[in-house]
């Protein structure tokens, strides 16, 4: 796993703005089977960091996409419920 995605999986909300807002972290970095920044939030039910995360969606360069699906066939509301 990526570092961003690791600290999304634990929930670490200073490391996971740290590594947006001031490290420059690729927003559509996926793991290798696919799962987004917002699979893997949804994955390990990190609602404080859906909340920050959703600021990105559908907006600016990299914007984070709530229909990507993983190399499962699952996009991220699938993982949430």
């Amino acid at each position: 796993h990526r570092p961003l995605h690791i600290a999304i999986e634990k929930g670490h909300l200073n490391i996971i703005k740290f590594l947006i807002e001031e490290a420059g972290a690729d927003l559509k970095a996926t793991t290798e089977n696919r799962y987004t920044l917002l699979h893997t939030a949804c994955r390990y039910s990190q609602l404080e960091v859906l909340k920050y995360l959703s600021q990105y969606i559908g907006k600016g360069e990299a914007p984070l996409k709530t229909w990507h699906k993983t190399a499962y066939g699952n996009t991220p509301l699938h993982l949430i419920a």
